[in-house]
C-alpha cells in the first residue's frame, strides 16, 4: 500500500515496496515503513530515475510503535505513547503514599507535599516569631538572648546574667549519663535517662528524706528481715560503687529490708522510692509500707527488674524510670488518715508476684539510695548518713529590665513540664511575674497557678482577671499570655484557652519567678515578646 502525505512537505509513504512512480517535485520523500527505508526525488518525471536513495538512514519508531509492557505498571496502555499519555492525565493526588517512615498523615503525593509544605510554613513563623522576642531563654540548648534597648541592642547571653538562682543545699539531676549532683547554688540541666535527651532546667520544692544511711543498708538503721546485705556490690546509678545487694536466706517466707519510726503528720502524702536492679538472680522487688496508719494500702505491686513491667497492686499512682545499665528507679505515693502516726517502709525481692518464697542464699537484687518524703510526687536522690537530710528549694528569678514594654503591649510565653497540675499548696505558679512582693495576692501580679490550673491577675491592689481552667495538663505544656489595653487572650497547647476585654495592663511588674513553689518542674524555653501576638501567632506559637 501506497499514501500520499500532505504537510509542509509531502512525502510518499509505502508499507512493502521501494520507489516505482515519478516525483511530482524535487525533494520529495519516499519512506518504505517495512525496512525503514528512505529515499529522495532530485529531479521529476523519469520515473524510478527520480529517486536516490538516503544510504545508512533507518528510521527510528515512534512512541505509538513501540510495544509496552503493562504487567507491573497498573496501566491499560499497550504502547509507550498510550502509557505517557496515560500517565500525564494522572495528578498526585492520584498517587499513593507510603507514610509508615516518615512521620506524615498523607496516603497521597500531592497530600504529602502540601503537609510538608504546611510544616515549612509553621516553622519559618515560629522563626520568624521567635526573631521578635525580646528575651528568648533556650534551657536545653543553652541559648541566651536579651533585648537591651536601642541604646545597647541586642546581646547574646548566658543563664547566669539573665537569671538569679539560687539554692541553698546540694542537688542530684540526671545528666547526659549517670546521676549528676551539683552544689549550693548550681542549676541542674537534666537529661530524660530513658532517652538521653536534655530536657532543660529542673526546679523544685524543698524536700527532705527521712530515711537514714541510704547508701549502707549494712548499717543497723536498717532492719534485715530473713536475709543479708553485702555493702558496695556493683556500680550505683551515679557510677560509684555503692549500691548494695540483698540476699534473701532458705526460709519460705517474707524476706526485705526497712526502716520504721519516722514521725508522719495526719492525713499527708508521702512518696517512697528507691533504685533497684535484677541481674543477680531475682527479676522481682516490691516497695511498700510497712508501720504506720495509712488510708490507703497504697500499692501492693511488683516491678520486673528485667523490663519494667509493673503487676499486681494499683498501678495508677507508681512511678518507673529506667535508668541505663539496667537500673530502675520506683516510686510510689500513700496518705495517711487522720490519726497520724509513726510509720515506714520495706523493700521486698519477690517471685511470681509474691513476696513469699524460699530463697537459695546467694540470689538477690540490688538497692540504692532508698527515699521516703512528703509529697505528692517523687524527687530528686537525696543522700543520707546518720541523718535525716533536706534538699533546698531552687528558686530562679528574672529582674525585668528594657526587654519589658512595661505601658503597653505584651507577650509571655513558657515551655515547661509539670506531672503536678491541678495539685499541690495554693501558692505554686508554673510562671508568675510580679511587682517584687510574695504571698498570694501581691498588688499588682500575673498567676498562672499549678494547684488550681488558672490565671490570676491583679493590677493597683484589684484582682481583674480570675479565670476557669486554662486546660494545663499534667506533662509537657506551652503557655502564651498576650496582653494589651484591648484584650488579654491565653493559648496552651495550641488552642486559646481563655481572652479577657478591656483588662488594664499592669505597669508595676519587675519580676519574673519560674516555677514559683512548684514541687518540680522542668523549663524548657522562656521568652517575652514586646508587643501582643495575635490569636492565630499564639496558637503557632504554642502547637505541640
Amino acid at each position: 500500500m501506497v499514501t500520499k502525505v500532505k504537510g509542509a512537505s509531502s512525502h510518499i509513504v509505502s508499507e512493502t515496496k521501494d520507489p516505482d512512480i515519478s516525483a511530482e517535485f524535487i525533494g520529495q520523500t519516499w519512506v518504505r515503513t517495512d525496512t525503514d527505508s528512505v529515499w529522495v526525488s532530485t529531479s521529476v518525471g523519469t520515473g524510478v530515475a527520480d529517486w536516490s536513495a538516503l544510504e545508512g538512514t533507518v528510521l527510528q519508531p515512534t512512541a505509538l510503535q513501540i510495544e509496552y509492557d503493562n504487567a507491573d505498571s497498573n496501566l491499560a496502555a499497550t504502547n509507550v505513547k498510550a502509557a505517557l499519555d496515560e500517565l500525564d492525565a494522572v495528578t498526585a493526588s492520584d498517587i499513593p503514599y507510603d507514610n509508615a517512615t516518615s512521620g506524615l498523615t498523607a496516603t497521597s503525593v500531592n497530600a504529602a507535599i502540601d503537609e510538608v509544605d504546611a510544616t515549612i510554613d509553621e516553622a519559618q513563623t515560629r522563626e520568624a516569631l521567635l526573631a521578635e522576642a525580646t528575651l528568648y531563654s533556650d534551657f536545653v540548648t543553652g541559648k541566651y538572648r536579651t533585648w537591651g534597648g536601642i541604646s545597647s541592642g541586642e546581646t547574646s547571653d548566658t543563664f547566669g546574667s539573665q537569671y538569679t538562682f539560687t539554692r541553698s543545699s546540694d542537688a542530684t539531676g540526671y545528666g547526659a549519663g549517670d546521676l549528676e549532683t551539683v552544689t549550693t547554688d548550681q542549676p541542674r540541666f537534666v537529661y530524660n535517662p530513658e532517652t538521653g535527651k536534655r530536657e532543660g532546667l529542673l526546679i523544685e520544692e524543698q524536700r527532705t528524706n527521712l530515711v537514714l544511711w541510704n547508701e549502707d543498708l549494712s548499717n543497723a538503721a536498717w532492719n534485715k528481715v530473713r536475709g543479708s546485705v553485702t555493702s558496695n556490690a556493683t556500680t550505683a546509678p551515679n557510677g560509684t560503687q555503692t549500691a548494695d545487694l540483698f540476699v534473701p536466706d532458705t526460709s519460705n517466707n517474707s524476706h526485705f529490708v526497712s526502716q520504721a519510726n519516722f514521725t508522719l503528720d495526719a492525713n499527708t502524702t508521702y512518696r517512697r522510692a528507691t533504685f533497684v536492679k535484677g541481674g543477680a538472680g531475682i527479676d522481682q522487688a516490691a516497695v511498700r509500707v510497712g508501720s504506720g496508719s495509712w488510708s490507703d494500702i497504697g500499692w501492693n505491686g511488683y516491678l520486673n527488674l528485667n523490663t519494667g513491667e509493673l503487676t499486681g497492686g494499683d498501678p495508677d499512682d507508681v512511678e518507673v524510670i529506667a535508668l541505663p545499665n539496667g537500673w530502675f528507679r520506683v516510686s510510689s505515693a500513700q496518705t495517711t488518715d487522720g490519726t497520724g502516726a509513726n510509720g515506714g517502709f520495706l523493700i521486698a525481692p519477690a517471685q511470681n508476684d509474691s513476696v513469699t518464697f524460699a530463697g537459695d542464699g546467694v540470689s538477690g537484687i540490688y538497692i540504692w539510695r532508698p527515699q521516703f518524703e512528703e509529697g505528692e510526687t517523687v524527687s530528686s536522690s537525696i543522700k543520707t548518713e546518720g541523718s535525716q537530710v533536706t534538699r533546698a528549694a531552687d528558686d530562679c528569678i528574672r529582674t525585668l529590665g528594657s526587654e519589658l514594654n512595661a505601658n503597653g503591649s505584651r507577650t509571655w510565653f513558657v515551655d515547661f513540664y509539670n506531672n503536678q497540675i491541678g495539685v499541690g499548696s495554693v501558692i505554686s505558679d508554673v510562671l508568675r511575674i510580679d511587682d517584687g512582693a510574695l504571698g498570694g495576692f501581691p498588688d499588682d501580679v500575673i498567676r498562672v497557678r499549678q494547684s488550681v490550673n488558672d490565671l490570676l491577675v491583679r493590677v493597683g491592689g484589684v484582682s481583674v482577671i480570675d479565670s476557669g481552667s486554662l486546660g494545663l495538663t499534667p506533662g509537657r505544656n506551652k503557655l502564651a499570655l498576650s496582653e494589651s489595653q484591648d484584650q488579654t487572650v491565653v493559648a496552651v497547647n495550641g488552642t486559646i484557652a481563655a481572652q479577657f476585654e478591656n483588662i488594664p495592663v499592669s505597669s508595676d511588674l519587675n519580676t519574673m519567678r519560674l516555677a514559683y513553689q512548684c514541687a518540680r518542674q522542668i523549663e524548657v524555653n522562656t521568652r517575652i515578646y514586646p508587643r501582643a501576638l495575635t490569636a492565630a501567632e499564639l496558637q503557632e506559637l504554642t502547637a505541640p
